[in-house]
């Protein structure tokens, strides 16, 4: 079976970006399945899936969820350093060898 392509609706150019780039495709209950739209469908949600792990990690093993500075550069700085350490954090099983 080959690689099945998604067509663009009617006026879209490939560099452009539609909705449907970024949002599941609702079906109606009884409705058959079509695989471009399952395809589509689990492409979106394994998107989703590791950017929504990243926030985790920012909320529940750092504890961001409040800013705690006034001010945008403050905050901006603070967000920075804990996209770096949510970085080592979730690479640590890579960094950090088994036996040690």
């Amino acid at each position: 079976m080959g690689r099945l392509r998604l067509r663009l609706p009617e006026g879209a150019r490939s560099g452009h970006r539609t909705r449907l780039d970024t949002v599941a495709i609702r079906r109606k209950p009884g409705e058959p399945e079509c695989e471009a739209v399952e395809l589509h469908d689990h492409l979106i949600a394994k998107v989703g899936a590791r950017v929504e792990h990243v926030f985790r990690v920012l909320k529940r093993q750092f504890g961001y969820t409040k800013v705690r500075y006034r001010g945008l550069a403050r905050n901006a700085s603070q967000l920075q350093g804990l996209c770096a350490l949510i970085n080592l954090y979730l690479a640590r099983h890579r960094l950090i060898p088994q036996g040690a």
